[in-house]
């Protein structure tokens, strides 16, 4: 593992690593109207080497090596012309959600997605996921004043992975966010377990009081599903609804 960590790294060093990648589309379902509401765009990566690499290894040792933003800024370069060129894209006014991390709050990394995203109409269809996992209890004072930069772009804030950390209800107070996407390990058991259906019922009701939205995702059943739906769960992401899909599937959808 050591060893193949090692060729990664020197790989995404001395390769042009952010056009080698390629993208899949997760759709996020509105339960009240069972439509598309959002797509959360997927970084993909395949070698003739190393083979297909999980995101969960190349992205970290990618923001180690501080080429994550060039990530980020492939990602938007793909909403933004997917949202050019596909009438249906246009027409349905889908939300596209893109992951950022701390090494892309920068005044520079702005500066980038704000000259993309003036370039066209893009701004009302685009959205900001922020993990939980980001730092912002320890970051300096420009992380916060760069994210209020995106959002006075006009750019909607998720934050991501709600309840698999510490700080969550922190990130409430200091971010004006206007959706939280429960971690999958939340919801994992709801249907059996009465104790983690009373927690996730608890943080809707919390959430819709504070007039954020709440997305879940890692649905796998429909069971949770319903039980969600029941909750008053505002937005359902996974496997039991759709799998990542490239573009030309996901069109098909529209």
């Amino acid at each position: 593992m050591v060893e193949k960590h090692n060729a990664i790294r020197q790989k995404i060093q001395h390769s042009n690593f952010a056009n080698q990648l390629s993208f899949q589309l997760q759709p996020i379902y509105a339960l009240n109207s069972q439509r598309i509401s959002h797509v959360e765009i997927l970084a993909r990566w395949f070698t003739q080497d190393l083979g297909l690499i999980s995101p969960e290894i190349f992205i970290p040792i990618a923001e180690q090596v501080g080429v994550l933003h060039l990530v980020g800024q492939k990602m938007l370069t793909t909403v933004c012309d997917l949202i050019k060129n596909e009438k249906k894209i246009i027409n349905s006014k889908v939300k596209f959600n893109i992951n950022i991390s701390p090494s892309e709050l920068t005044f520079a990394n702005y500066d980038y997605w704000k000259g993309k995203l003036l370039s066209g109409n893009f701004i009302e269809q685009i959205n900001l996921e922020l993990t939980e996992q980001t730092n912002l209890v320890n970051s300096s004072s420009n992380t916060i004043e760069v994210i209020n930069m995106f959002q006075k772009l006009g750019l909607a804030l998720c934050i991501d992975d709600f309840g698999s950390g510490y700080s969550g209800f922190h990130y409430l107070r200091l971010l004006d966010a206007d959706y939280i996407k429960l971690d999958r390990h939340l919801i994992e058991d709801i249907t059996i377990k009465e104790k983690d259906k009373k927690l996730i019922k608890t943080i809707i009701t919390l959430a819709h009081d504070l007039n954020l939205q709440v997305v879940a995702e890692g649905v796998e059943c429909k069971s949770q599903y319903q039980t969600l739906k029941e909750l008053d769960c505002d937005f359902v992401q996974g496997y039991y609804m759709c799998r990542p899909l490239d573009i030309s599937n996901l069109l098909k959808l529209f």
